[in-house]
């Protein structure tokens, strides 16, 4: 009886031995199988567990990055803020503020010119109202384009092609030999106008401190000193060089 039992344990202990080399643990009495463990298992729980860990890597990896961007934009801000509002800032501010200035002198220009406009093409009141709209629907035009390409090239190439682009078609509204011609140049000024507006904005932002950011109400300033001088120089202008009235 004892020599039977002391088999039977023997042969379990090499089953044993013989299914962890196959990855496969079988235990059995007398009355057969009584348990069985598969080494694959634990292998499939383990690759679940890699998998979500690798799940979670990227998420992990997104908050570093947002952490670190984070961190850099404050040492950023703090170097800028260490600077100061000096000269060059003052410059900065005198430069878009002048922009601005042009921006506002050459909508109020085409307000100034309109009554003379209408006498001199004969545009009929119901037809008018394109001069304006054709300068207005330019300035949306702009601030959608100028805006994403100065984010994407850098300011100063915006700044400088918005003045250009300002210029040239001011120039050619001055020559237009007919009314349609005339709105096509005023849309075009009017992209000019409405994307050089928000490329100064950004710039004067970027390059003063935080706390001084409340200086941008400083550029409607400059808005309105472009108004003024235009009315100025309107006033001076118009009334002695205009075309007479046809009744006179």
């Amino acid at each position: 009886m004892l020599a039977s039992e002391y088999t039977e344990e023997a042969r379990i202990v090499a089953d044993d031995m013989a299914g962890e080399s196959s990855g496969v643990v079988k235990r059995t009495g007398a009355h057969g199988p009584i348990a069985e463990h598969s080494g694959e298992r634990n292998v499939a729980k383990a690759a679940d567990r890699e998998s979500e860990d690798t799940n979670e890597t990227p998420h992990l990896d997104n908050a570093a990055d947002s952490d670190m961007e984070s961190d850099e934009e404050l040492e950023l801000n703090r170097m800028i803020s260490n600077i100061g509002f000096g000269r060059y800032q003052r410059r900065v501010l005198a430069l878009c503020g002048l922009g601005w200035t042009a921006d506002n002198a050459w909508m109020q220009c085409t307000a100034c010119i309109l009554p003379r406009v209408q006498r001199h093409y004969g545009v009929s009141n119901s037809k008018i109202g394109l001069m304006s709209s054709s300068m207005f629907l330019g300035l949306m035009c702009g601030a959608l384009v100028w805006g994403p390409v100065s984010d994407r090239f850098g300011r100063l190439i915006p700044y400088k092609w918005t003045l250009v682009v300002s210029a040239t078609f001011g120039l050619l509204a001055s020559a237009s030999p007919s009314f349609p011609f005339l709105c096509v140049c005023l849309f075009g000024l009017g992209s000019g106008v409405g994307g050089n507006m928000p490329v100064d904005g950004a710039i004067f932002l970027e390059f003063i401190p935080r706390e001084k950011r409340h200086l941008l109400t400083m550029l409607s300033v400059f808005f309105s000193v472009g108004s003024v001088v235009t009315s100025a120089v309107a006033l001076a202008l118009l009334p002695p060089f205009s075309c007479p009235d046809a009744g006179t």
